[in-house]
Formats: structure tokens, C-alpha cells, sequence
């Protein structure tokens, strides 16, 4: 076999192994394993889509199961939480990760996640929906009216951030 034959059958197997695991992934069905609205709307989920036209996709899919089965989104919380399962549910007090988030409404031992935010929906009070992508970040999708999705990016929300921080460390502000 000339050697151009052979270059060209292994980066067609290649590219043939790298959709096959990208559609495995995405056909992976996304497990729920706690939603509550006690302390905020939050979901726990063990993974989400790759893609973010894809995660997207599956929360759009997914809203009205989320109103039905698990009593999200009250009046005057209109977000959605969704975080990472990770390594499972954890104890506060055992476990070696420092930065957990914890719900308290569990009646379990175990109630606590590391913090890793996958996704978050809002819904104005005009009813358009905001789609931010690993937490409120720089990069969030909106939904029109016409069902068109546009991106934006906020150039300075680091800088809000850091504001907010320093704001909020200020001893001036305890007096």
C-alpha cells in the first residue's frame, strides 16, 4: 500500500473514531439525580451535553418536565441551577473538597456537591430566556421571540466581579 493510502485511511479512521465517541456522548441520556426549588430552583445531573447549542437544546426539551415533576420555577425565582454530580453526593464535614455547596432540605447524610456549575436558565420578567454556560460567566445565549439564539459576550465581568469582591471586603462596610 503507497504511503499517501495509508495516511489518508488512518486519518479517515480517525476522524471515524472521534464522532463515534462524540455521539456516544451526546446520545448518553443525562440523568437527574435531585432537583429542589428549597433553597433556589437546582438541579443535580451526573453529566450535560458537549456543545452548548446542545445543552441548549436539552434544557428547551427538557422545561416542562422540570415545572411538572419537580415544582421549578416559582414566580419570583426565575433561574435554574444545574450543577455536576461529580464524585456523588458528599458529607460537609468529611469531605477534602473545601468549596461544597450543600442542600440543607435533603434528609440525608450526605447532601453536598462540589461546587461546579454547569448551567444556568433565566427567564426575564418579559419572559425571554438567558442561557449562561458553566455559571454566570462572560458568555451567555439569548433566546428571541422568534426563536433565534444570539451570543454575547460581557467584556467586563471580571472586572464587576472584582468590584463586587473588593466592595464586599471593605471594613468600612461592617461599621
Amino acid at each position: 500500500m503507497k504511503p499517501q493510502k495509508k495516511f489518508f485511511l488512518k486519518k479517515m479512521l480517525m476522524v471515524f473514531l472521534i464522532v463515534a465517541l462524540y455521539n456516544l456522548w451526546t446520545l448518553r441520556t443525562v440523568t437527574v439525580f435531585y432537583a429542589s426549588a428549597k433553597k433556589g430552583n437546582n438541579i443535580v445531573v451526573d453529566h450535560l451535553p458537549l456543545t452548548d447549542r446542545d445543552r441548549i437544546h436539552w434544557f428547551r426539551e427538557h422545561k416542562q418536565e422540570f415545572k411538572e415533576k419537580y415544582n421549578l420555577y416559582h414566580m419570583f425565582d426565575r433561574k435554574i441551577y444545574i450543577w455536576d454530580i461529580g464524585n456523588g453526593f458528599t458529607n460537609n464535614q468529611l469531605s477534602p473538597h473545601a468549596d461544597l455547596y450543600c442542600f440543607d432540605e435533603m434528609n440525608a447524610e450526605k447532601n453536598c456537591i462540589e461546587k461546579n456549575l454547569l448551567f444556568v436558565a433565566e427567564t426575564n420578567s418579559d419572559g425571554r430566556e438567558t442561557y449562561y454556560i458553566g455559571g454566570m460567566g462572560t458568555l451567555s445565549y439569548t433566546l428571541s421571540s422568534d426563536g433565534a439564539i444570539s451570543m454575547h459576550r460581557d467584556e467586563h465581568f471580571f472586572e464587576r466581579v472584582y468590584e463586587n469582591v473588593m466592595q464586599s471586603i471593605n471594613p468600612l462596610n461592617y461599621l
